[in-house]
């Protein structure tokens, strides 16, 4: 008997938004209702949608919308870095919730978002495949290899297939030149999970979650098994974004995880914080000149002192940033990154552009946070070395 019911969670996310416009030319005759479950507004119910709130940390919640479900796309959960309590609880937890609410609705096939996070430590250099050693970078990675860990356990003792796929970077287009390795498309996303729902005796498999992108770092290793032929090649963008990247002697630069690699990077876990009222930050530049031009490009007013050897910039709300000169590079790790948060989202592209032609992007993340809430904006490094993240907060 065909299969007539997906379950989708995480489907207010990006890549959950994209499989339900793009899923359905990929299924077939299979699942011919989508049901589509959050704990963010879904709008709508569309023709052939079944919408069914709920939060992953709630089991009896997830039970009660696994039942009647043949298969699931399990896409939901913390899509960055956070605090360990958090991902534990949201990621590893909500992962467990799934697969035992499956088990006992007796549905025999999740398909699992897993992330290149897994692997995030393994150099550029290599092109590695699926079954290598996991290398997580943070417990983002690490609650996406436990997830594949319980996938193989459920699949062992419950008989439940499982497919987990490495998205690497998921964006409408690549955004730099690391995207030229690892970037999946909008269609091929929705092309591959379709197949790990639908395709024969998959048993257990882990395969990466890229379009057929020439320079990929990842194999092509299971995806035979799925039937999966890649429509996109990130090669196309490259005249666009291949001068897109950091310091090519910094980490973020030689792991395939990116920003992630870096001890600093705490994505999520900063929101939570709690601001501290500074007169100012006192730094050191071996170019007060350069430094200058770099917040002038930014709108900050700036302002040299006495023989040239204090630079104050200051920006609309009072904050200060006191520059000395100096003959040494600041001390790495003596500040994580600066924040500068802006009141605009049209402000935030338009510095994106300027900056663009005056330094390198470190990160461009304005497509990666599409929660309710959450940063919008890109990492960019000073004259000095120091990291600054341009954003804005989307609000609730």
């Amino acid at each position: 008997m065909t299969p007539s019911r997906l379950l989708i969670t995480g489907a207010a996310g990006e890549v959950g938004s994209a499989l339900r416009s793009l899923l359905r030319e990929h299924l077939g005759e299979h699942f011919p209702i989508l049901r589509l479950t959050d704990n963010r507004d879904l709008g709508a119910a569309q023709a052939g949608e079944e919408l069914a709130p709920a939060d992953l940390t709630d089991f009896d919640a997830v039970l009660k919308v696994m039942q009647g479900v043949d298969a699931v796309i399990h896409l939901g959960g913390i899509a960055d870095e956070d605090t360990y309590t958090n991902i534990s609880k949201v990621n590893m937890d909500g992962t467990y919730h799934v697969l035992e609410a499956a088990r006992q609705a007796g549905v025999r096939r999740v398909a699992f978002a897993s992330s290149i996070h897994t692997v995030g430590f393994y150099p550029r250099s290599e092109t590695i495949s699926s079954t290598v050693p996991v290398r997580p970078d943070t417990y983002y990675g690490v609650s996406k290899v436990f997830g594949e860990a319980l996938g193989r356990m459920y699949w062992e003792r419950y008989g439940i297939e499982f497919v987990g796929v490495r998205i690497c970077s998921f964006q409408p287009k690549p955004k730099d030149r690391r995207h030229l390795s690892t970037w999946l498309s909008p269609r091929d996303a929705a092309q591959v999970f379709a197949r790990a729902v639908t395709a024969p005796d998959v048993g257990f498999l882990v395969v990466a979650g890229i379009s057929g992108n020439t320079r990929r770092w990842m194999s092509d290793e299971g995806w035979d098994v799925l039937g999966y032929v890649p429509q996109d090649d990130a090669e196309a963008y490259a005249a666009e974004v291949e001068h897109l990247h950091g310091d090519e002697s910094d980490i973020t630069e030689q792991r395939q995880g990116g920003i992630f690699v870096d001890s600093a990077y705490v994505g999520r876990a900063e929101e939570g914080t709690e601001p501290i009222a500074v007169e100012h930050i006192a730094l050191k530049s071996k170019s007060l000149d350069q430094t200058r031009r770099f917040y002038s490009a930014l709108g900050a007013d700036t302002t040299l002192h006495g023989d040239g050897e204090r630079l104050t910039v200051t920006f609309g709300q009072g904050t200060r940033l006191l520059f000395d000169q100096s003959d040494s590079a600041p001390a790495r790790g003596a500040v994580t990154y600066l924040g500068l948060e802006f009141n605009s989202f049209d402000t935030v592209d338009a510095l994106f552009t300027r900056l663009s032609a005056l330094t390198q992007i470190r990160r461009d993340v304005r497509d990666e946070f599409r929660r309710a809430a959450g940063p919008y904006g890109f990492f960019v490094t000073d004259p000095d070395g120091y990291l600054i993240k341009i954003f804005k907060y989307r609000s609730l």
